[in-house]
């Protein structure tokens, strides 16, 4: 680690993150290809992902880490929504999801089961490593994220003590995480191999922004720094 990387982490996980959307956006470009009803929604909940993930770096390089937080959760959620669209729906679920759209544009269709429903659907049927890199931070961060959402004692306790270094990195790194999982998931929709590695290879490079493994749980906002 440099002396820039040891005075100010955060700075340097910033600038890791903002090289990270650049590969991803020189590999994936603007348009995806949509060639069925599953495509038009799968493709739009990953978008939301990215979009989440950008946001967060914003947030975090603006020091409003509650918000980053509410934004985090929400990320979570459209990725494992993209996955289970992708790897569990099918057919019959997808057109009667359009059904009630058509039916009524204002209302949501609604029969999209819960968290735990998808992730135990997707440890079930998608392939193998998807469930075990988004269980932990399910497991460990859910409580705290929803806590950020729904203004309970989380955001309270951080509007007066502020986050920590390591609160703010942690929400990166997943963020990031998050993102490169919905990447892959771009890559794997184009039918292109060769996009996949390039995924990848953008992910080895910027590892220094990524968690290490499975994405691991912010820690408690009033942590010391």
């Amino acid at each position: 680690m440099n002396d820039k990387q040891m005075q100010d982490p955060v700075a340097h996980v910033l600038e890791c993150s903002i090289a990270f959307y650049a590969a991803l956006d020189s590999i994936l470009g603007d348009k995806q290809e949509i060639g069925s009803h599953r495509d038009l929604l799968t493709q739009g909940t990953i978008g939301t992902t990215y979009e989440h993930g950008v946001s967060i770096v914003v947030l975090v390089e603006a020091n409003q880490l509650a918000s980053a937080s509410v934004l985090l959760r929400a990320q979570f959620e459209a990725l494992v929504r993209a996955l289970w669209l992708h790897f569990v729906t099918d057919d019959a679920w997808i057109e009667s999801y359009f059904a009630k759209v058509r039916a009524n544009p204002r209302k949501d269709p609604g029969n999209s089961r819960s968290m735990d429903e998808m992730l135990n659907d997707l440890a079930a049927k998608a392939p193998r490593g998807i469930a075990s890199k988004l269980q932990p931070l399910k497991d460990g961060a859910w409580g705290p994220l929803n806590s950020f959402v729904h203004s309970g004692i989380h955001p309270i306790v951080h509007q007066h003590t502020g986050g920590s270094v390591e609160f703010a990195l942690a929400t990166l790194r997943n963020a990031n995480g998050l993102t490169g999982m919905a990447a892959m998931l771009v890559a794997e929709l184009s039918g292109d191999p060769q996009q996949m590695v390039s995924i990848l290879n953008a992910q080895y490079a910027h590892l220094d922004c990524l968690p290490p493994l499975n994405p691991t749980p912010p820690p408690s906002p009033n942590s010391a720094a």
